[in-house]
């Protein structure tokens, strides 16, 4: 009986023993099965995930496995034949990584597509500024140009745009200033004639333009030699006056940016010109104006020659134009605004009595300001602009004063009277009456002229004026001046008016020209 079980025994063990060499048999032969169709699987992901990449136009997704049961097949036979580890993880995430790729093409296009769109090109400003003459020594001349009249945009109004005075030749013959943010006012230097090149720069923002114009000072006798080359050339006197061009500065423009830039050509016969220059990048207009957009190939320095000939004579300027290639176009500085002063009322001190006044000012900008003063017996505080004096005995009387607000940059200036009383305990002491400051004064034949002469007295006494002029009659109790000019009152005239007050008198000299209405081209005013 024991042998029979261990017979038995025996044969159960090498039944089992055969039928596990046939189970790893058949499974080696299905995870080989199953590894084939893995790998073709892969094989067609990748494909389809390439295709997908070489395409942009294509909207479809690339197919991920034409069978998810074989995909699932492949990854069950993967895990048996690794021990349960998904070896087939590899290659799903590099044909992943493969079909991601085409995801920033389809971004790329879609972005250039969107940058087609076109927007409306911004212009720079323009500016266009007459050349002025002024009188020697005749001190301030105010709002000599009205830049919001000269200047103009494609997009704003002329009020919205800022001026600055970027540059001035000659300082020590004419001082100018922009006033207000619109105004240019000059003051010749005592003694000097000669002129002055100003170069003003306008922006709207963005963009800026830069414009030349000329200050002449003339000399006192300039106008009447004016008049009488006129008069000569009335009488038929044939002399030719040549052309006359402004002064032209070293100009910089950049590959791709508009640049224009106007000559100011004029001739004081009022002949036709001709103007031309030597310069193969652009061609002058007839008005004298430069006017183009640098291309490729332009870049450097050229040496520019402008001619304008009145076909009798002909006169030149020659400058250099630098060109920027486009990528290194001049990034514009921020135009700097003037400061702004506030009026200041006339005012009244006594001898012996503390004086203080607080001038207030203030800069678009935020620029520090810095004030002065014309004075001579008291000082400005230069930081806080508070003037703070006792005024002594001697100082009793009426003074003009004028108060300069200055960023180091451009200034701005205002005028008031100050008078100063003498001691309550001296009634006796008469003070002489006060006469402003009067500008050059212009008449024109045929029309009416009036002006009054600014004059006070400290005391408040009557006044009487009168002048010493065979033009007109001062009004004696008002110092009103009014007449017509005729034409044989052309010309200039050097007027004295003269004010008392019944003790003392103080005398004012001043010019008066007398002009037609219209003047030749080329006539300084």
């Amino acid at each position: 009986m024991m042998n029979k079980r261990i017979a038995l025994g025996a044969f159960l063990i090498v039944l089992i023993g055969m039928l596990s060499a046939c189970d790893a048999l058949t499974g080696n032969t299905v995870a080989k099965a199953d590894k084939d169709t893995a790998k073709k699987t892969i094989s067609k992901d990748s494909k389809s995930a390439s295709k997908q990449s070489a395409n942009k136009e294509s909207k479809s997704p690339a197919k991920k496995s034409s069978s998810p049961k074989k995909e699932a097949t492949a990854k069950n036979a993967a895990k048996k034949s690794t021990g349960g580890k998904a070896s087939l993880a590899q290659p799903n995430q590099k044909a992943v990584k493969t079909s991601a790729s085409a995801t920033p093409s389809k971004k790329s296009s879609s972005s250039k597509s969107s940058g087609n769109s076109i927007k409306k090109e911004n212009l720079p400003p323009q500016l266009d500024a007459p050349d002025v003459a002024i009188l020697q020594d005749s001190g301030l001349n105010n709002n000599l140009i009205d830049l919001f009249s000269v200047a103009k945009d494609d997009q704003l109004s002329s009020s919205k745009l800022s001026f600055s005075l970027s540059s001035q030749s000659n300082p020590s013959v004419v001082s100018c200033s922009i006033d207000f943010g619109r105004y240019i006012d000059c003051t010749p230097q005592d003694g000097k004639i000669g002129y002055s090149q100003l170069k003003v720069a306008v922006s709207d923002g963005k963009l800026s333009y830069s414009d030349l114009l000329v200050v002449s000072v003339i000399g006192k006798e300039a106008p009447e030699e004016i008049q009488q080359e006129n008069e000569e050339e009335n009488e038929g006197n044939s002399t030719n006056s040549p052309p006359v061009i402004s002064p032209i500065s070293d100009q910089t423009a950049s590959v791709g940016q508009p640049f224009v830039l106007n000559t100011h050509p004029g001739d004081s016969d009022n002949d036709i010109l001709s103007i031309s220059d030597n310069s193969p990048l652009f061609s002058i207009s007839s008005q004298g104006t430069i006017s183009f957009t640098p291309a490729p190939g332009q870049e450097g320095t050229h040496t520019i020659t402008v001619t304008v000939s009145d076909g009798k004579a002909s006169v030149s300027r020659t400058f250099r134009m630098t060109i920027l290639p486009f990528q290194q176009q001049l990034v514009q500085p921020a135009p700097n605004n003037v400061p702004i002063i506030a009026p200041i009322p006339n005012q009244v001190s006594t001898v012996g009595i503390p004086f203080s006044l607080q001038v207030s000012a203030s800069d678009p900008d935020g620029t520090p300001i810095s004030y002065f003063d014309d004075a001579s017996f008291f000082t400005i505080d230069r930081q806080t602009g508070v003037i703070a004096f006792t005024p002594e005995d001697d100082e009793a009387g009426t003074y003009a004063i004028t108060i300069t607000a200055s960023d180091g940059k451009a200034s701005s200036q205002t005028s008031f009277s100050l008078r100063i009383d003498p001691e309550a305990d001296d009634p006796g002491q008469n003070f002489q009456p006060f006469i402003g400051n009067i500008p050059v004064q212009i008449a024109w034949i045929g029309e009416e002229y009036a002006y009054e002469v600014p004059a006070s007295d400290p005391e408040g006494d009557t006044l009487e004026f009168s002048d010493n002029t065979g033009l007109f009659s001062i009004e004696p109790s008002t110092g009103e001046i009014e007449f017509t000019p005729t034409i044989a009152q052309q010309g200039r005239h050097r007027i004295t008016v003269t004010v008392s007050d019944g003790i003392n008198q103080v005398s004012r000299e001043f010019s008066l020209l007398v002009l037609e209405k219209e003047l030749p081209p080329g006539v300084p005013v």
